[in-house]
């Protein structure tokens, strides 16, 4: 059993007509006067394309937009296709490659197609390129030690004219690298730059040891405080020798100057147990190990005397055994000797070093 089909309303068929005009890109058919004339068949295939670029931008795929887009501005030369083709590029951040184009929609000529569609485009290119520009990040590099004209500069293998170095190149934002090659030497140099930045690079010739590469250049890095040019001068044997050794043999000193404290205490307070035992063994508060209530403070001094004295020697050791080591290991023309002489009172370190 079949369906009668009804004829289609020429109210809906022109609302039909107008959803795929709008679909379609109507003004891709709008060519400038200067452009070769395009045939039916090349006009629909940039049609599809455009339409097609316009929804992936919708949905975010913007590398898909940026290739269709620009496809079909290629081949037809619509301010609609530019518009959207510039705005993709600045999507995809390539800032330098938007600009132009935002720009080259601002001259195109409107001829045919709906005029008020591509003047709109052409307008709001002009709106956008306005905003986009200030972003638009640029190097400058500089040559020391010759003339620009004897240099080869190359941007990211992109070659440099000598009128431009000094000048602002533009670029996207992120990093670039800088190539300078003068006779035998070549200097490099790596940029990374954020949307409206204009830093400046210098590439110095005919100073310094030239180099393959910039690992080279890193490798040969300067202590802090040397110029960043110029012939390094050797450092003195006593200068040197002092700046290797001198942290490592202050905190020796400092280490043993403590631990020969701890042992004077230790010492000390051996001595002062030694004496209250006696005078407990001595008196008739105590036989053997027992004391009575009546020797109580004596005992407490006692025991008192005799932990500090045990701590002072465990720590006093170690730690002077600490700061032997460490001048011993530390860098120096002469090795050292030392010796550490430990009395009942006091404790103190002799040798030379």
């Amino acid at each position: 059993m079949g369906f009668p089909v009804r004829p289609i309303s020429q109210q809906v068929r022109r609302r039909l007509v107008a959803v795929a005009v709008a679909v379609a890109l109507p003004a891709l058919l709008a060519q400038p006067a200067h452009a070769q004339a395009v045939d039916d068949a090349t006009r629909a295939a940039a049609r599809k394309l455009g339409s097609a670029g316009l929804d992936a931008f919708q949905a975010h795929d913007y590398a898909t937009a940026s290739d269709k887009l620009g496809k079909a501005f290629h081949v037809l030369q619509a301010p609609t296709l530019g518009l959207w083709s510039a705005r993709a590029l600045e999507k995809l951040g390539k800032l330098v490659e938007a600009q132009e184009r935002y720009l080259k929609v601002t001259r195109l000529e409107i001829v045919g197609g709906d005029a008020e569609v591509q003047k709109k485009a052409r307008t709001e290119a002009a709106t956008d390129l306005a905003t986009l520009s200030p972003r638009v990040p640029s190097i400058v590099v500089q040559v020391e030690g010759t003339s620009p004209s004897e240099v080869s500069v190359t941007v990211d293998g992109t070659a440099l004219s000598p009128d431009l170095v000094g000048e602002a190149w533009p670029v996207d934002p992120g990093a670039h690298h800088i190539v300078g090659a003068h006779g035998t030497e070549r200097k490099e140099a790596d940029v990374t730059v954020a949307e409206g930045e204009h830093p400046s690079t210098v590439l110095h010739f005919g100073v310094g040891p030239t180099v393959a590469g910039a690992a080279a250049a890193t490798a040969q890095s300067l202590e802090p405080g040397q110029p960043t040019s110029g012939p390094r001068e050797p450092a003195s044997p006593a200068t040197s020798d002092s700046n290797a050794r001198s942290p490592q043999r202050t905190i020796a000193w400092v280490t043993l100057g403590v631990g020969a404290a701890g042992l004077a205490v230790g010492a000390v307070a051996g001595v002062l147990t030694l004496v209250d035992r006696g005078g407990l063994h001595q008196g008739s508060d105590c036989y053997e190990t027992s004391c009575n209530s009546q020797a109580t403070d004596k005992v407490n001094s006692y025991n008192t005397m005799r932990t500090i004295s045990t701590i002072g020697f465990l720590a006093g050791t170690a730690v002077a055994a600490t700061g032997v080591v460490l001048l011993l290991t530390a860098p120096r023309a002469q090795a050292p000797s030392a010796a550490l002489v430990i009395a009942p009172s006091s404790a103190a370190i002799r040798g030379t070093f």
